[in-house]
């Protein structure tokens, strides 16, 4: 989808997967703790950039739920190119994306 000559595109996150509980799994993501104690299973964030209208995937990062998604979007700040449409909500403006986004689309 476009708007104008720009690409439209937006970050999404999903932080409810559970991974399988094992050592290993729990050694880097470490289990999330709720009101009434930790998360029977460790539990993965995932966060990509992709295209609104064809839902096109452009990139992904993922690691621990300990850290939500606005953590994440710093890392694909770099994705995005000169000829997109950043549509963001309120919680990016939090995390001074726009701003890094304004300041690389310049640069560009």
């Amino acid at each position: 989808m476009r708007y104008r000559r720009w690409r439209t595109v937006a970050f999404d996150g999903c932080g409810s997967p559970s991974v399988l509980d094992h050592e290993c799994n729990r050694s880097w993501l470490g289990r999330t703790e709720r009101r009434y104690g930790p998360t029977g299973h460790p539990r993965l964030m995932l966060m990509t950039l992709c295209e609104t209208g064809t839902r096109g995937l452009i990139a992904a990062v993922f690691g621990p739920a300990s850290k939500g998604e606005t953590d994440y979007v710093h890392y694909l700040v770099g994705d995005l190119t000169s000829d997109m449409l950043l549509l963001a909500d309120r919680a990016s403006k939090a995390t001074n994306c726009s701003r890094t986004s304004q300041l690389r689309g310049r640069n560009s």
